[in-house]
């Protein structure tokens, strides 16, 4: 499997003599878009594999990590106002651009560079390990985090489209007891 995957005519009805899969729910969605029920391995990906322990830094640390995509000023901005929550609570968060799709430059407009966790500085894992709760919409970056046990916040506020789209295609975080952040912002 690479990729996150989703309920899609594109992946009805294949065979392959070995099918990897990233855990249970995309083997039932798989089986349930008819796809041969004998080729599936449950196999984690390395890179799912964070070692909390070890792959903590204090230097790296926020109690919240917004991970970005791709994201237009708008968004940015509802973005931003959908996190004061935590400075409220006196917790502090960074956010993390996507080292190719997000627009940085917009971002250093917009926030202090100091809560801003770029990619060139900080490896993935030391920045998903250094955090209590990973927030996000569609990427790989919730996987990682839920695999080492740390809570996983989609942004249905934002991207409230996107949850509900993302929930009919049977996206593994866009599911009624995911946590939210609708939750969270009051």
């Amino acid at each position: 499997m690479h990729g996150e995957k989703l309920f899609y005519l594109g992946n009805v009805y294949f065979r392959y003599n070995r099918c990897y899969v990233w855990g249970e729910h995309y083997k039932q969605m798989f089986l349930s878009l008819k796809a041969e029920a004998t080729q599936f391995r449950i196999e984690i990906p390395e890179s799912f594999n964070v070692d909390v322990e070890n792959n903590f830094r204090k230097e790296y640390y926020s109690d919240y990590k917004y991970y970005l995509q791709i994201y237009d000023e708008a968004q940015l901005k509802s973005i931003i106002e959908s996190l004061n929550f935590i400075v409220k609570n006196g917790q502090i968060y960074k956010f993390r651009p996507h080292p190719r799709f997000s627009n940085i430059k917009l971002l250093e407009e917009l926030v202090d560079k100091s809560i801003i966790e770029y990619p060139k500085d900080v490896p993935i894992l030391e920045s998903i390990a250094s955090t209590k709760h990973v927030i996000g919409s569609y990427t790989t970056v919730l996987n990682q985090a839920y695999y080492a046990n740390i809570d996983v916040i989609f942004d249905d506020v934002t991207y409230k489209d996107t949850f509900d789209k993302l929930g009919d295609l049977n996206y593994i975080f866009a599911k009624e007891d995911t946590n939210k952040l609708s939750q969270y912002v009051k």
